[in-house]
């Protein structure tokens, strides 16, 4: 045996550590004039609400007790961790702090994934999104760690100590969360994380902490069309101390100031001048995807051209193109899945059509469909395996259709669509 063999390995150590809101640990500064002069400050843009969403348009029997737990009269808070209450989703904070001598570290999920250090045993709760996010996602992948006592098993958040590997001392501006790399959260989370840049145009000139992203991305595209040519670094490596960190929330997830902002700065950031349209039926077909693909989907294919609609593999589009036919889109088909995060684009008065695995009901297109104003309806479609091949009924299909066409004829008549 070696010296070499004998050395002795550094323990490891952790720390447990509390979630606490920036909203509660921050000094409440009047305007964001006053952040970077204030040490630990925080703006409050738009204060947390709730927003309207309602039924969908459509939906199969067997759904109906999945749609209920959304109209309870008390707070529900559903396996994805919305909060929902009579049919209306709960908007958090929208605020922009700034922050001092605080440390980034990356956590076990995902090469994005930070949590913001603020003190020993404190973490910021809105690392991302909100508190219950946060402990939830801990809670679902095994996170927590576990000591045995006499009373039964404790479970506790911690995170491992040690030194900064890096340190940045230029105040940045942290948009970067776990889950960018697809193209839905990158869109719906990332993104609108930059509706600092003119609300507090003081500090729009600061570099942005964003990934090293190819060219031709959809994040570079994207970043190019919002930021232009600001700065952006990426420091990385385990954990990252920073001076002055700026800290934006994120911008109304799940509601209309979300849609509408980024509708209002892509299409300004791209240069898209095509006004939104109803003139184009599209299935966006999954074909590119490993999951949640439709058996059978050459059947389905050509039920829909019969139909008149077009059928579209949305990885060979750039952002500016998926937008486009998402603008121009009267009524869209679409399996659950990042593409849908592309319904923000369609017109008021689009129909839509989410196919859902039955082992995977998730409420979010269905909330956000509904909250840019369209018709919209799902069908629960059985799915096995790992991939969630899914198997589509086709008359429960046909009967969404006809069912959304009657809302839609209703609506023009009492409400005219403009």
């Amino acid at each position: 045996m070696t010296d070499q063999d004998n050395t002795e390995q550094p323990a490891v150590q952790y720390s447990a550590f509390n979630y606490l809101s920036l909203l509660r640990f921050c000094r409440h500064v009047p305007s964001t004039d006053a952040l970077l002069a204030t040490p630990n400050s925080v703006y409050v843009h738009k204060p947390a609400h709730y927003d309207y969403f309602g039924p969908p348009d459509s939906c199969q029997p067997d759904d109906l007790p999945n749609i209920d737990e959304h109209n309870s009269e008390t707070d529900y808070t559903n396996p994805f961790l919305f909060i929902t209450r009579r049919l209306h989703h709960l908007v958090d904070d929208i605020f922009l702090a700034s922050l001092d001598n605080v440390q980034v570290q990356h956590m076990s999920l995902g090469r994005e994934r930070f949590h913001v250090l603020l003190d020993k045993g404190i973490v910021a709760a809105e690392s991302y999104t909100s508190a219950r996010t946060c402990e939830g996602v801990s809670q679902q992948i095994g996170e927590k760690m576990v000591l045995s006592a006499p009373s039964g098993p404790l479970s506790f958040n911690a995170y491992q100590v040690c030194e900064p590997d890096f340190q940045v001392d230029v105040p940045c501006v942290l948009i970067s969360h776990m889950w960018m790399h697809t193209y839905a959260h990158w869109l719906l989370e990332v993104l609108p994380r930059l509706w600092y840049l003119k609300a507090a145009p003081e500090l729009a000139h600061l570099p942005i902490i964003v990934p090293p992203y190819p060219e031709g991305s959809f994040q570079d595209q994207t970043l190019k069309a919002l930021a232009g040519d600001r700065p952006r670094i990426w420091p990385f490596g385990n954990v990252g101390q920073f001076r002055k960190l700026i800290f934006p929330s994120f911008y109304g997830m799940l509601s209309r100031l979300q849609i509408e902002w980024l509708n209002t700065n892509l299409r300004e950031g791209l240069g898209i001048t095509v006004p939104p349209g109803r003139n184009l039926k599209i299935y966006v077909s999954r074909a590119d995807s490993p999951v949640r693909r439709i058996k059978d989907e050459e059947q389905l294919v050509e039920r829909l051209s019969a139909l008149g609609f077009s059928t579209h593999v949305l990885s060979g589009l750039s952002v500016r193109q998926q937008i486009e036919l998402f603008s121009q889109a009267d009524t869209i088909v679409t399996a659950h899945g990042a593409n849908c995060a592309n319904l923000v684009f369609a017109p008021p008065g689009a129909k839509v059509i989410e196919l859902v695995p039955a082992s995977y009901i998730h409420p979010m297109y269905w909330f956000l469909s509904k909250l840019a104003g369209h018709f919209y309806g799902r069908v629960i479609c059985q799915d096995e395996g790992p991939q969630k091949l899914m198997t589509l009924d086709f008359n429960a299909l046909a009967s969404a259709l006809e069912a959304l066409d009657r809302a839609g004829d209703e609506r023009n008549i009492r409400y005219p669509l403009t």
